[in-house]
């Protein structure tokens, strides 16, 4: 957790996924207590120990968290938040 206000109190991990040589997490955090105001969150790490945090993190914010990404069949990503109810989100540089 931490050192950022962002998730300075709470952090858990959704899912792993790898791509070109890096693990990437997607996360959601949280600065308060009692919780309110989830973000979604991403890191990446070449050996699942070591992480980096995405310098522009939160990647969103609005209470949306436990992120999913799923790749179509046509190789395009697709980022979904599950709380507080499903949202889906296009990266705009997803790759093909």
């Amino acid at each position: 957790m931490g050192p950022e206000p962002y998730d300075r109190t709470a952090v858990a991990l959704n899912q792993i996924v790898r791509r070109d040589g890096f693990y990437y997490g997607f996360y959601h955090a949280n600065s308060e207590r009692p919780w309110k105001d989830w973000t979604t969150c991403v890191a990446r790490s070449r050996d699942l120990v070591h992480w980096e945090k995405y310098p522009g993190n939160p990647i969103i914010r609005n209470n949306c968290s436990s992120a999913i990404l799923v790749r179509t069949p046509q190789g395009q990503d697709r980022l979904y938040t599950m709380h507080p109810d499903v949202k889906v989100f296009i990266p705009a540089t997803s790759p093909k």
